[in-house]
C-alpha cells in the first residue's frame, strides 16, 4: 500500500491501538481490592489494644548450641560431599498437595496460647523448636555433638523478658586474669629434623616407655604425635610435686619425600641468652636417635635453670597487687609460727592433679562413639551422579582460618582446627573460665584430650590451666577445702582446725586459710587486720623500738612506704631497692623492673648512689595503741622474732634433754606462749569485751612465767620441771577460755 500524495508516513501508522481491559475484569479487580482491605481493616483492629495503641508481638528465640554442626549434616543430606562434579538439585521431589497440608498444620501449631510455648508439628523432620534449650545448657562454648543430634531431647523453652535481659547483660563477666600467666617467662620453639636415615622410630619410642625418668605419651590415633615430659632429667631428685618443667612434643612430617621430626621445646624455664629455632636445629642436628634428643634438650635447660637468676615472684608497683606473704615473709615462717595452734595442710600434686585431669578427659569405647554417617540412605538421590569420575581427595584445612599444613593441624570430631586458632580458642576458653576444656579432640583408646595441650599451649599456661581445673573438680570433695599455698603455690588439702591455722606440707609456712595472713588466734581476720596496721605504723617491725616520724617515700617504680626515720636499711617492695632511709643512700646497686614489651621480670643496676625517689616527706608517728598492751606485745613479738634468742634457747634445751623428760616440747610452747600473749592481748584491745578483759590478768602472769624460764634457761633451778609443766598448764587454760569466746 502506497501513502497518500502529499503526505509523509509517522510512527503512529505503525502502532497498533492499545488492548482494552473488559469492564468483568475490572470488576473483579475491585472486588479483590475490597476484600483486601477488609481483611487488613480487621486485622489492624485486632492488633490494637484497649487505648487503641498497635501491639507489639514477638518471641526470643537462641540458637541451638549445636546449630553449626546440624546445619552441616543437613547439608551433606542434600549434597554428595563425597564425589566432585557439579551440584545437584532438586534432590527430593515434594508433593504440593502435602506441603499445603503441613503448612496448615504449621499455622495451627505456632498460634497456640498454651503458656506461651512453642508446639512444632511432628510431621517436621527437622523444627529449631525441637532444639531450643535452656539457658544453663549455653553458658559454655560447644564444639560438636557426641551423639546423633536427633538425640538431643527437647526442653522447656524459657521467656526471657526486657528487664531480665537488660540485668543479665549489666552483670560483671566472670573473667579470670590470665595477662601475669602469659608473660610469664617461658620456651617454645620448633625444629625440623631429617630422620630419614633414621632406624625404627617406633622401636626407639617403645624403648623409652621402659624408662623411669621420662614420661612418653602418644597423642593421636595415627601416631604421628608423641609427647615426653623430661622434666626428671632437669631437676633430677629436686622436683617436689611433679611439677613439669620440660615437654618435648615429637610430631612426624613428610618434606620433599624424605621423612622429618618436628620438635617442639616447650618449658617454663626461659633461656639464659639469646635463642631461636636456627640455634635449635644446630643442636639437634647431629642427633642419631629419640633418646639423643632427649638429652640435648634436658641438659640444656638444666644448664638455662642453674644459671639465671630467679626473680620474685611478683614485681609490682601498686601495693594492693602484693599478696601480705610477699610483703611479710618471715612471719609466716615456721621458726616463729607453733605447730600445736596449725594443722597440717597435704599438698596436692601437680602429678596428682594432671591424673585427675588426664582421667575426665580419657577416650573411652563404652561412653564416647563417633556418629557413623551412612550415605547409603534414601536421603540421597544418586540419579544424577556420573559413576565414571573418580572422586577428588579433599585438602585437609583448619575450620577457622583455612590453614592447610598437615603438620600444624589437629583432627577434632568433625573439622581440623590449625594449632594457632586452637591455642587462641584454649586461651579464651581458660579466660572465660570454661572448665575444663571442651575440645573434642579425635583419640585412640586409652588416649586423653588433657595430654595433647603442651603441643599446643606453652607450658605455664598448662601448669595454671592444670591448678584451676583440678580446684575446679575437687571443689565437691567431701572433708576440707582445696587452696594454695601463699609460699610455693601448691594445692593443699585444708582442715580447719579451731585456731584457724594451716601448715604447708611442703614448705612448712603457717597461714589463716581464710584471709592468707599470718596465724593470729584468737583475732578474726578483720579485727587482726585493723591491728597490725595499727602496730606497724607505730612500731618498726621486730624492733622494740617507739618511732618519733616516719618517712613517706614514693620510689622511682611508683610504690609508696612508710619507714622510720633513722632505720637504718629498707626495701623497696615494689622494686627491691635497698637504701638507708636516714641518709637515703643506696645500699645495694641492683632491683628489679618488668620489661615494658615482654612483661618479664628483668634485673636492672642502679647507677645513683641515692635513692631516686619522686617524692619524700617526713610525717609524724601515730600513737594508736595503750602503753600497758604496746609494752607487753612488743616485748613478746621481740622475743618470738629474733632468731638469736631462739637459736640460744634451742641450743640450751638440747643440753637439758637428758637432764628433764619431755624438755624438748618447751622449744614449740616458747613459740606458743609468746604468740598467744601477743595476740591475746590484741584481741582484749580490740573487742574491749568484758569477758575478754577477764583473760587480760592471766596473759600478763603467763608472760612472767615464761620470762622466768628463759632467764634460767642455761641454768635451770631445782624446781625448773615443775614450774615450765605449770606454764603449759595455764597454757591450755586460757586456749579454752579463747575457745569459748569464740563459740
Amino acid at each position: 500500500m502506497r501513502p497518500l500524495a502529499g503526505r509523509e508516513p509517522t510512527s503512529n501508522h505503525f502502532l497498533s491501538p492499545a488492548p482494552r481491559t473488559p469492564k468483568r475484569h475490572e470488576k473483579q479487580r475491585k472486588e479483590s481490592e475490597a476484600s483486601t482491605t477488609s481483611e487488613s481493616s480487621q486485622c489492624s483492629e485486632a492488633s490494637l489494644d484497649e487505648n487503641g495503641e498497635p501491639k507489639v508481638q514477638y518471641t526470643i528465640y537462641k540458637p541451638h548450641k549445636n546449630h553449626k554442626v546440624l546445619a552441616g549434616k543437613l547439608f551433606n543430606r542434600n549434597y554428595n560431599t563425597r564425589k566432585a562434579g557439579k551440584t545437584r538439585q532438586n534432590l527430593k521431589r515434594v508433593d504440593r498437595d502435602e506441603m499445603s497440608i503441613s503448612i496448615d498444620e504449621m499455622n495451627q501449631s505456632v498460634h497456640i496460647d498454651d503458656a506461651y510455648m512453642y508446639k512444632p508439628s511432628r510431621d517436621f523432620r527437622f523444627c529449631l523448636g525441637d532444639y531450643i534449650t535452656p539457658e544453663s545448657c549455653t553458658s559454655k562454648p560447644v564444639f560438636i555433638r557426641r551423639t546423633s543430634i536427633e538425640s538431643v531431647q527437647p526442653s522447656e523453652t524459657g521467656v526471657m523478658t526486657f528487664d531480665e535481659i537488660e540485668n543479665e547483660s549489666n552483670g560483671p563477666l566472670n573473667v579470670v586474669d590470665i595477662s601475669q600467666v602469659l608473660r610469664a617467662p617461658h620456651t617454645f620453639e620448633w625444629a625440623l629434623l631429617d630422620i630419614s636415615e633414621w632406624e625404627d622410630l617406633e622401636a626407639q619410642v617403645n624403648e623409652m616407655k621402659e624408662s623411669n625418668k621420662v614420661c612418653v605419651q602418644w597423642l593421636d590415633t595415627d601416631f604421628t604425635r608423641l609427647s615426653i615430659d623430661a622434666s626428671r632429667l632437669v631437676l633430677g631428685e629436686k622436683q617436689p610435686h611433679g611439677a613439669s618443667v620440660l615437654m618435648i612434643v615429637v610430631e612426624r612430617a613428610i618434606l620433599a619425600k624424605k621423612e622429618h621430626l618436628k620438635i617442639l621445646l616447650n618449658s617454663d624455664i626461659a633461656p639464659s641468652g639469646p635463642f631461636s629455632w636456627q640455634i635449635l636445629r644446630g643442636l639437634l642436628k647431629h642427633a642419631n636417635n629419640l633418646q639423643e634428643i632427649v638429652t640435648i634438650l634436658s641438659k640444656l635447660v638444666a644448664e638455662w635453670k642453674e644459671g639465671g637468676i630467679d626473680a620474685p615472684e611478683c614485681i609490682d608497683v601498686h601495693r594492693s597487687q602484693k599478696s601480705r606473704y610477699e610483703l611479710k615473709r618471715d612471719l609466716f615462717q615456721p621458726a616463729f609460727n607453733s605447730m600445736m595452734l596449725a594443722t597440717a595442710a597435704q599438698v596436692m600434686s601437680a602429678e596428682k592433679m594432671a591424673t585427675i585431669l588426664r582421667d575426665e578427659g580419657m577416650n573411652s569405647e563404652e561412653e564416647e562413639k563417633f556418629e557413623r554417617i551412612d550415605f547409603e540412605t534414601d536421603d540421597f538421590d544418586f540419579e544424577d551422579a556420573d559413576e565414571d569420575k573418580t572422586p577428588v581427595p579433599e585438602k585437609l584445612k583448619c575450620v577457622t582460618c583455612d590453614c592447610t599444613k598437615n603438620s600444624e593441624l589437629f583432627e577434632l570430631d568433625d573439622s581440623w582446627q590449625c594449632r594457632e586458632c586452637l591455642c587462641r580458642h584454649i586461651i579464651d576458653q581458660i579466660r572465660a573460665k570454661c572448665i575444663p576444656l571442651e575440645i573434642p579432640f579425635v583419640l585412640g583408646e586409652g588416649q586423653s584430650a588433657y595430654d595433647i595441650l603442651p603441643a599446643i599451649i606453652p607450658l605455664p599456661l598448662l601448669n595454671f590451666y592444670t591448678k584451676i581445673a583440678a580446684t575446679e573438680a575437687l571443689a565437691n570433695v567431701d572433708g576440707g577445702n582445696i587452696g594454695e599455698c601463699p609460699s610455693c603455690k601448691q594445692l593443699v588439702h585444708i582442715n580447719h582446725n579451731e585456731y584457724n591455722a594451716s601448715a604447708c606440707y611442703s614448705c612448712g609456712i603457717h597461714w589463716c586459710p581464710s584471709c592468707e595472713r599470718e596465724p593470729h588466734f584468737p583475732m578474726t581476720c578483720s579485727a587482726y587486720s585493723t591491728w597490725i596496721e595499727k602496730w606497724e605504723k607505730e612500731y618498726e617491725l621486730h624492733v622494740l623500738q617507739k618511732t618519733e616520724n616516719l618517712k613517706r617515700i614514693k620510689c622511682a617504680c611508683e610504690y609508696t612506704m612508710e619507714v622510720r626515720e633513722k632505720a637504718s636499711r629498707f626495701e623497696c617492695g615494689g622494686c627491691g631497692r635497698v637504701f638507708c632511709p636516714e641518709t637515703m643512700k643506696m645500699l645495694e646497686v641492683a632491683y628489679w623492673s618488668r620489661d615494658e614489651k615482654t612483661g618479664a621480670a628483668v634485673r636492672r643496676l642502679e647507677t645513683s648512689t641515692i635513692l631516686p625517689a619522686l617524692s619524700i616527706e617526713t610525717i609524724v608517728a601515730s600513737k594508736q595503741i595503750k602503753k600497758e598492751f604496746s609494752e607487753v606485745c612488743g616485748e613478746a613479738r621481740k622475743l618470738r622474732f629474733s632468731a638469736s634468742k631462739k637459736t640460744e634457747f634451742e641450743k640450751a634445751v638440747r643440753k637439758l634433754k637428758n637432764t628433764y623428760a619431755g624438755v624438748e616440747k618447751l622449744r614449740d610452747i616458747r613459740k606458743t606462749v609468746l604468740t598467744i600473749v601477743e595476740n591475746g592481748l590484741a584481741y582484749v584491745y580490740m573487742e574491749k569485751k568484758q569477758v575478754a578483759s577477764t583473760i587480760k590478768p592471766q596473759l600478763m602472769q603467763l608472760m612472767k612465767q615464761w620470762l622466768a624460764i628463759e632467764a634460767e634457761i642455761q641454768h635451770p633451778r631445782c624446781d625448773f620441771q615443775t614450774r615450765y609443766e605449770a606454764i603449759e598448764k595455764n597454757l591450755s587454760k586460757i586456749l579454752e577460755q579463747f575457745k569459748q569466746i569464740d563459740a
